[in-house]
């Protein structure tokens, strides 16, 4: 049975492997705005990811909740100040960035199935 951080981590690839893939091809393919934006908003998904990863494991190990608080607001500050600051940009596409953030989900989905085979493959195992 995988660890919760094993699995944060392999979540945390299949999220970076779809975005970059997503990115190049958009990029290459129809545009470069697009593929940068969509590269964008990847990264915010990780970084969101990841910064909620680290505040569950500090809530868990009742670490200081305090900066867990900080962490959790702060966040959220600068994500929308970082995406403000982009829309004003020539080079930013919301659609592009929509489809970054967009791409977790895609992460999530295969992800879920992996998990579901290595269920059935443990269930059907046992039984033997």
């Amino acid at each position: 049975m995988p660890t919760t951080r094993q699995s944060l981590k392999f979540l945390f690839v299949l999220q970076f492997l779809f975005g970059a893939t997503m990115s190049l091809l958009l990029g290459f393919f129809w545009d470069l705005a697009i593929g940068l934006s969509l590269g964008v908003g990847t990264v915010v998904m990780l970084t969101n990811l990841a910064l909620l990863a680290w505040v569950w494991y500090r809530i868990l190990a009742k670490k200081s909740i305090a900066w867990t608080l900080q962490i959790i607001v702060i966040k959220y500050a600068v994500l929308l100040v970082s995406l403000f600051y982009l829309m004003h940009t020539s080079w930013f596409s919301s659609l592009g960035a929509g489809l970054g953030v967009a791409s977790f989900t895609l992460g999530a989905l295969v992800f879920a199935l992996c998990e579901q085979r290595k269920e059935k493959n443990r269930i059907g195992s046992s039984t033997l």
